[in-house]
């Protein structure tokens, strides 16, 4: 016997060492001779048609060579290679060694889309690639493929492209296994509809046949070919033939090509002879009204029976207070004869309960108020208001409740409702406990959010109320458990107990399946992962894994869902599903941009190329160039996102500029010239609320062509003129942003810090330190109504205020500052003159203090209203003096996808002669703060 054991046991470990499994076809059944053994995995072979390496094998399905694993860590492995989509055929072999196992895999890759590429359209590209019935990474299926052709001549078809011709191109790397799928669409002239004629089958009736003939060519002659159109005329022609009493008829069209761009349609009416509506015994509702009325329901349109019929024409009838209305539907040769017994038309007169041992008469009529209010009882009220009764003894404890019937009795010309209630037992609630293996802690805390005062009527809708409660409890702590309340509800004291138990193995992560055709190294990828193997599932993990990966911008698509099925080692996979966007982009941009006088109007043009995922690390480099009548904007930018892992975005600048600096914004006239050069490192961190930005590098600035007496107006000192100075450059930012909304907050608070900092490298410019300090609160008073409140303090640290740059000096005055002031124009101003006419400008300060105050109501949905308190003062440096501005005033926003569109208008309670007015208005995008 043991000798028999010995060569079983010889046997089936040589068979194993030396049989190729197919995974794919035998499933777990491929290690029946393997189970129960532990292994040290010596080696891992692949052979595959495909590139495939031992560190893509590694990546995803986590299997490591030098360690010791069982045969559900080669199962899972299995299994990972299946679920991928990438492989057809799964061969496995196990090759047995004095110290470990070789671990060999024979892979057969499937032919997949690697990308799809629509040709000769220029706009709605993306749409149509949406419409390819098969996404890149997707397995290549050649009856998809000519469905997806199918559908794009018949999309075409359907909007006049009547020529359209749709062929397809399909380049195969045998490398790869790949497909790339490049479809060309011509889609030629638009059709119009040139002629239409009507042919009526069944009537003789010369108007009829001239309605009709006008109906279709009033709607259809000399319009775009569209299918929807031509389905929209269909179906009201067959509306307005039921209106007319004719419920059965048929409506066939036929087209003709009669010229290069023109279509003729025929239209084909059938009427059969019986297809004729007679109608008896409505005394209290026309012929007219009654039709209407059957021809609003849109079955009767394309399907008509005689049940339907009664329905629909019961239902008019108890809308209108015949709530015992009879109907007789027959389908004669002469067509549907349709016999209405209308019976009385109830109007309330008083309504009797019987029954209501607990709750009194006086109590329950007011459900039924709205009944006594119209002149005629309707059968949906009747039955809300009979709904709500039954809710109002339910949230009394009165869990059996039941109408058990309903008549109505004449008296004097009116009627009295008589309800007969079965009331049932009313359960009154004892107390509520909770029983779970939390700890201590949580349980004392949902045992105080769960109490209320007892005793009372047991609301059943309880239940619902405070399970969303405990499962909102536990989200929070991120505790998987199964709630079951326990009670007997035979009892008239009922005490509740919540029994709250964690499941015994919570679920965690599984491998991640990468799919699609992401086009960026596969660490990368999972470098942006939240989430681990064989960690915690938490639904919040995937939501910042799906931002991390969205804000790295080189996906087209980006899918992100956990499998179906678990793994072999009971853990929940994740499937990410990535589509890179084309690396090469190039953009043209034309535009108009308006100023407060017509001479400050301009226009706009420029341009930009984007190559995305440059070294394949999600890297982008740019270059963009723009122009106006005042100014030229070129900059190349490196950007590199998630550096080292961290949400640490590195940005690199080279930057040539040249603008004329107007007075103020929007004016005519020009302060001088300045031309700007240099390089920029910036680094932005954003981690939760905290975001932190940092900006340094070297810049030049050379000013020429100045306005002297705009300059001595505003305390400009001209020493940078003709010169080239080089400065180094330090901008530090730090933010704390805790707010339920960034684009319409009403709860938390913005903190934020900033400084700019220039030292120059040459005598002619001033050193400077600009210091900006702001704090915003937001709060919510009630439902609809949020209060809001900002504070700005900025200093700015240099020796003389005439050698600043207007653009460093700070200003108050416009949208997001006072808004009874148009922008920059709070005092200190001053005033020159050009052929004897005034011209005001801003002067600035090096001190800024502003206070924002805000009462933000919502009207609707979309819809909201503001009341606001501006403050704020600038130091004038000439005269050591502190010039105040304020504003009072209202606005109103509108929620768009970008933000709210905002509107706002402000008084400042006195005329202003720099303004030429005692109020201003702003219409922008977003809100004041």
């Amino acid at each position: 016997m043991r000798w028999l054991i010995l060569i079983s046991f010889f046997y089936s470990t040589v068979y194993a060492a030396s049989q190729w499994f197919d995974y794919t076809q035998l499933g777990e059944q491929s290690f029946a001779y393997v189970q129960h053994k532990d292994f040290f995995l010596k080696d891992i072979l692949i052979q595959a048609d495909i590139p495939f390496s031992v560190q893509d094998f590694v990546l995803l399905t986590g299997l490591q060579k030098n360690k010791n694993i069982s045969y559900r860590d080669i199962e899972n492995a299995c299994f990972y290679l299946k679920q991928s989509n990438r492989f057809k055929k799964i061969y496995f072999k196990i090759t047995t060694y004095q110290d470990g196992i070789a671990l060999s895999f024979k892979l057969q890759a499937r032919w997949i889309v690697s990308y799809v590429a629509i040709n000769n359209i220029w706009l709605g590209k993306d749409l149509l690639k949406q419409r390819y019935l098969i996404r890149p990474g997707e397995p290549f299926e050649k009856s998809k493929h000519q469905q997806s052709l199918k559908q794009y001549r018949t999309y075409f078809r359907k909007r006049g492209y009547l020529s359209v011709s749709v062929h397809d191109e399909l380049k195969r790397s045998k490398k790869n296994k790949t497909v790339a799928v490049a479809i060309h669409i011509h889609k030629g002239s638009r059709f119009s509809i040139k002629r239409v004629s009507a042919l009526v089958d069944g009537i003789c009736d010369k108007n009829f046949k001239e309605f009709v003939d006008c109906f279709v060519n009033k709607r259809l002659k000399y319009r775009i070919y569209r299918s929807k159109l031509i389905n929209e005329v269909t179906r009201d022609l067959k509306f307005d033939l039921l209106k007319k009493g004719f419920p059965l008829t048929t409506i066939q069209m036929k087209e003709s090509r009669i010229s290069r761009f023109g279509i003729q349609l025929n239209f084909i009416i059938k009427i059969p002879p019986e297809s004729y509506f007679i109608i008896e015994g409505n005394l209290n509702f026309s012929y007219e009204q009654l039709i209407m009325h059957i021809a609003r329901d849109q079955a009767l349109l394309w399907h008509i029976s005689a049940p339907i019929l009664i329905n629909v024409i019961k239902q008019w009838y108890r809308q209108h207070g015949f709530l015992h209305s009879e109907v007789l539907v027959n389908h004669t040769e002469n067509g549907w004869k349709i016999v209405i017994e209308e019976g009385p038309r109830i109007k309330l007169k008083d309504i009797a309960f019987f029954g209501n041992q607990s709750v009194a008469a006086s109590d329950l009529k007011p459900l039924f108020r709205l009944l006594f209010l119209k002149d005629y009882v309707d059968d949906t009220d009747l039955i809300t208001a009979c709904d709500t009764l039954l809710n109002f003894y339910v949230r009394n404890g009165f869990w059996d409740v039941e109408i058990e019937d309903r008549d109505f009795k004449e008296d004097g010309g009116a009627y009295i409702l008589s309800l007969y209630i079965n009331e049932g037992d009313q359960r009154l609630l004892k107390n509520i406990s909770v029983e779970s293996d939390l700890s201590c802690d949580d349980q004392k805390e949902l045992s105080q959010l769960l109490s209320i005062p007892v005793p009372c009527s047991f609301n059943l809708h309880l239940f619902d109320r405070q399970r969303e409660q405990i499962v909102s409890f536990l989200k929070k702590r991120e505790i998987e458990a199964l709630i079951e309340p326990r009670y007997d509800d035979a009892a008239r004291e009922i005490s509740l107990v919540w029994e709250i138990k964690k499941k015994s193995s919570q679920t965690v992560f599984g491998n991640t399946i990468i799919t699609g055709r992401p086009s960026i190294d596969q660490k990368k990828i999972l470098s942006e992962l939240a989430y681990e193997p064989n960690m915690e599932w938490n639904r919040a993990k995937l939501d910042k894994t799906f931002r991390n990966l969205r804000e790295l911008n080189i996906f087209e698509s980006i899918r992100l869902y956990p499998l179906a099925v678990r793994d072999p080692l009971d853990r929940r996979p994740v499937v990410l599903d990535l589509v890179a966007d084309n690396p090469l982009e190039l953009q043209a941009r034309i535009g108009f941009i308006g100023g407060n006088r017509s001479r400050a109007n301009t226009y706009k043009v420029g341009g930009s190329v984007l190559y995305k995922n440059l070294s394949n690390h999600a890297d982008t480099f740019s270059f963009n160039a723009d122009a106006t009548r005042f100014w030229r904007d070129i900059t190349a930018c490196y950007s590199v996102p998630h550096i080292g892992g961290l949400p640490l975005f590195g940005e690199i600048q080279l930057l040539s500029k040249q603008y004329d600096q107007l007075c103020y914004t929007g004016c005519q006239s020009r302060l001088y010239t300045v031309s700007e050069m240099g390089q920029v490192l910036g680094l932005h961190f954003k981690k939760g609320p905290f975001i932190a930005d940092i900006k340094g590098g070297f810049k030049s600035i050379k000013i020429f062509n100045l306005f002297t007496q705009a300059a001595q107006a505003i305390c400009f000192e001209p020493c940078l003129i003709g010169y080239r100075e080089p400065y180094f450059l330090f901008e530090p930012q730090i933010s704390l942003e805790k707010v339920d909304s960034s684009m319409n907050p009403s709860r938390g608070f913005i903190s934020r810090v900033g400084a700019h900092i220039m030292l120059p490298l040459a005598k002619h410019v001033e050193q400077l330190v600009r210091v900006l300090v702001e704090q915003s609160f937001f709060v919510p008073l009630h439902n609809r109504l949020t209060g809001a409140f900002r504070a700005r303090i900025g200093h700015i640290f240099a020796k003389t205020f005439c050698r600043l740059l207007p653009s460093e000096r700070f200003y108050l005055g416009g949208p997001c500052s006072v808004r009874s002031y148009q922008q920059d124009f709070v005092a200190p101003v001053a005033n020159y003159l050009i052929d004897d006419c005034v011209h005001w400008v801003p002067q600035g300060s090096r001190t800024l203090v502003n206070l924002n105050f805000e009462l933000r109501g919502s009207l609707n949905k979309n819809l909201g209203t503001v009341v606001f308190y501006d403050n704020g003062f600038l130091r004038n440096e000439l005269t050591r003096e502190y010039c105040f501005g304020q504003a009072f005033g209202f606005g109103f926003r509108y929620l768009t996808p970008l933000g709210p569109l905002r509107f706002d208008i402000g008084w400042k309670g006195k005329y202003y002669p720099a303004d030429r007015s005692s109020l201003a208005w702003f219409l922008s995008v977003g809100h004041a703060f």
